[in-house]
């Protein structure tokens, strides 16, 4: 019998019979969808930043834009890793 990925008070917790195939690590692939990849706080070291994503498990990662210039920023950081990351383009209405 495969092991459960669920723990107690997980997203996932409780929906166990309904998510029969989320059982082994082959079934899946970890996307985190909103990571904020252009902050100027991960310039220097987005090499290590990807790397430990991966080492995770993180085979995928959305990096948001939220203005023009940030959405222009997301796009080239797909360049330096196009294997892994994927971007968004997004303005704020206000």
């Amino acid at each position: 019998m495969a092991k459960s990925i669920t723990k107690e008070g997980d997203a996932l917790d409780g929906l166990e019979g309904d998510m029969g195939a989320l059982h082994t690590s082959e079934n899946y692939i970890i996307v985190d969808i909103g990571a904020n990849l252009t902050n100027k706080k991960f310039t220097r070291d987005l090499d290590s930043v990807v790397g430990r994503a991966r080492d995770a498990g993180v085979h995928k990662i959305m990096v948001t834009g939220t203005t023009v210039q940030s959405s222009k920023e997301a796009l080239r950081l797909t360049r330096l890793f196009p294997e892994t990351l994927y971007s968004t383009a997004g303005r704020s209405p206000g």
